[in-house]
């Protein structure tokens, strides 16, 4: 059974807040909805993309990143949006 749209229907919607420079718009969705806890697969419903196409995202963007994993991604993350609201 293929996953649906609805189990996202509570989340509220995809943002651009602390994203990197030089990210293509659409591994800046990827990114906004990693921010949100959601796995690959949701990712992947959420953009009508496939699995697949979504870790070829999360593999550039933790590259330019210069992180190993969606963790590492999201101190990253954080500790970005803490300088530039400094």
């Amino acid at each position: 059974m293929a996953p649906t749209k609805a189990p996202l229907a509570h989340l509220p919607g995809p943002t651009r807040v602390t994203m990197p420079e030089g990210l293509s718009p659409r591994e800046q969705a990827v990114l906004s909805w990693l921010q949100h806890g959601l796995s690959k697969k949701e990712i992947a419903v959420a953009l009508d993309l496939s699995p697949r196409t979504v870790e070829r995202h999360l593999y550039r963007i933790f590259q330019h990143l210069g992180v190993r994993s969606r963790i590492e991604a999201m101190v990253h993350l954080h500790r970005r949006a803490r300088r530039v609201g400094a």
